[in-house]
């Protein structure tokens, strides 16, 4: 790298972490609070396929609404990962049951031998700085236990997209939308078990979705064995 040179992209991780978490969280607190079991597709997936998660952790979960859902109707212990402070407040005085942790997806702050039977990501991948995106994947894989199940939504575009983050305009802060599903499939070891696509803001619109505006719930298995 030439001398004077910076990375513009270098800052993203820490403006999440220090502020724009928090920002998202109170835009979005009222939103989730209305939030119904019936309407998430994480819930809909768990409940389909009859899953029985024991231990589950969740990166990015905000005040942890949609692990409350999981301790209380199947009796999971259940973990939280959220780098909002603010989040975090709240979800400690609404779900005590629940162990919340402030931390990133690239580096989360779960020891080497706690693992899980269900790792959920809910459209995390898109905001991860490029230069911790493989770390974010490493991470995710690490927690979760052989033999689990990794269930994430994010977004799924025709191809590879880079797209300003409206809210932080002129910050070099941007979105990156793509298939996240095969970076798991590709490594033969994760069993992709179900998708289900449809518009990012949740809803199963009859009219024709915008490649930039289709999300993605993926269901995948993870098996080290599966070579015999």
């Amino acid at each position: 790298m030439e001398k004077g040179h910076k990375n513009k992209f270098m800052n993203q991780a820490e403006i999440f972490f220090k502020k724009e978490a928090d920002s998202w969280f109170t835009r979005n607190e009222g939103r989730l609070a209305a939030k119904k079991v019936e309407e998430d597709w994480t819930m809909r997936f768990i409940k389909k396929y009859k899953l029985r998660p024991k231990r589950v952790l969740e990166i990015g979960s905000s005040n942890g609404w949609r692990l409350n859902f999981i301790n209380k109707i199947y009796g999971a212990k259940c973990t939280a990962v959220e780098p909002s402070a603010k989040a975090i407040k709240q979800g400690r005085k609404l779900y005590p049951k629940i162990d919340f942790r402030r931390g990133m997806a690239e580096k989360l702050p779960i020891k080497e031998n706690e693992k899980f039977d269900m790792v959920v990501i809910n459209y995390v991948f898109h905001w991860v700085d490029r230069n911790n995106i493989f770390k974010a994947f490493a991470e995710a894989d690490r927690v979760l236990k052989n033999g689990g199940y990794l269930l994430f939504t994010d977004f799924y575009p025709d191809r590879p997209m880079r797209v300003p983050y409206h809210h932080l305009r002129g910050k070099n802060v941007f979105t990156y939308k793509m298939d996240y599903t095969s970076v798991f499939t590709l490594t033969g070891f994760y069993k992709l078990l179900k998708q289900v696509f449809y518009h990012h803001s949740y809803t199963l619109a009859k009219m024709k979705i915008k490649p930039e505006d289709r999300g993605v719930t993926s269901l995948l298995k993870k098996d080290i064995n599966f070579l015999k």
